[in-house]
């Protein structure tokens, strides 16, 4: 899913092999690329794993933040599905503790 407009370039598989092969800044520069990934993704497992609701979606919204924090103008746009889909519950489950937090602040 992609927050923000994107371009996709396909590049074929025998192209990109020899691009790597041949060049091993490139090479390098990938591999760092997808451990940095494989880093994420284990630690978005690990939160889904063993954090509350209320944190994930916490979690999820200052990751969210994060990039566009020197805007003050700038907002998320994100459906609910979305956003529960991020946080790793049901639709129904992810404002909930939003809803929560308005209350008792």
């Amino acid at each position: 899913m992609a927050l923000d407009d994107a371009e996709l370039v396909y590049i074929p598989q025998d192209d990109f092999s020899q691009l790597l092969l041949r060049n091993s800044a490139v090479s390098q520069q990938f591999i760092r690329l997808l451990a940095g990934r494989v880093r994420e993704r284990e630690q978005q497992l690990l939160t889904m794993a063993y954090s509350s609701i209320r944190r994930r979606v916490a979690d999820t919204l200052l990751r969210l933040h994060e990039p566009i924090s020197a805007d003050p103008t700038a907002s998320i746009q994100l459906s609910r599905d979305d956003m529960a889909a991020m946080v790793g519950t049901a639709p129904s489950r992810s404002f909930a503790p939003l809803a929560n937090s308005t209350r008792t602040a």
